[in-house]
């Protein structure tokens, strides 16, 4: 972890960024304000990486649960996926890009989108409150392998295992 960061009473800021994890590095600006009184935590992260080894990608389904009561601002680019294929050692393929917000019960899904990850792309917009889900989603594929693995990871569950029990 390399960067200039600020802490204060109300929260923290990291500026030039760069965070190396495994064979990963991201570099960006974040910064995370506490909850005082009324007003909600908030955490804004603005990341972006040359290359995102899909076998590194982590669980995020915990720091989801975490984040339940903070709003969010995230920014997240990645302009290669690098995957792993048998027989053919580690790849780099596709792009990434994920642009959501959440304030208080609304989560706007603004942009997720993948292109060209082992023959790949999808692109989903969308928003939730807990009245609703409305998700307008659009994928081309020739193989669905690195697309269900990376799914899998970020979003475990019964949906993205079935996905992954079907793709090829």
């Amino acid at each position: 972890l390399k960067g200039d960061i600020d802490v204060s009473a109300a929260g923290l800021v990291g500026r030039s960024m760069r965070i190396r994890a495994d064979r990963s590095t991201v570099d960006g600006t974040f910064s995370f304000t506490r909850a005082v009184g009324q007003e909600r935590a908030r955490l804004f992260a603005d990341l972006s990486a040359d290359a995102l080894d899909l076998d590194a990608v982590p669980d995020l389904s915990g720091p989801a649960v975490a984040a339940a009561d903070t709003d969010l601002a995230l920014t997240f680019a990645a302009r290669a996926v690098r995957v792993t294929r048998f027989g053919e050692g580690m790849i780099d393929a596709g792009r990434i890009r994920l642009e959501l917000t959440k304030t208080g019960a609304k989560t706007e899904l603004k942009d997720f989108s993948i292109a060209n990850l082992g023959g790949a792309s999808m692109s989903a917009t969308g928003e939730a409150t807990p009245q609703s889900l409305h998700l307008d989603a659009k994928l081309d594929a020739e193989r669905l392998k690195e697309l269900a693995d990376l799914i899998r990871r970020v979003v475990p569950g019964a949906a993205a295992d079935a996905l992954a029990a079907r793709a090829t």
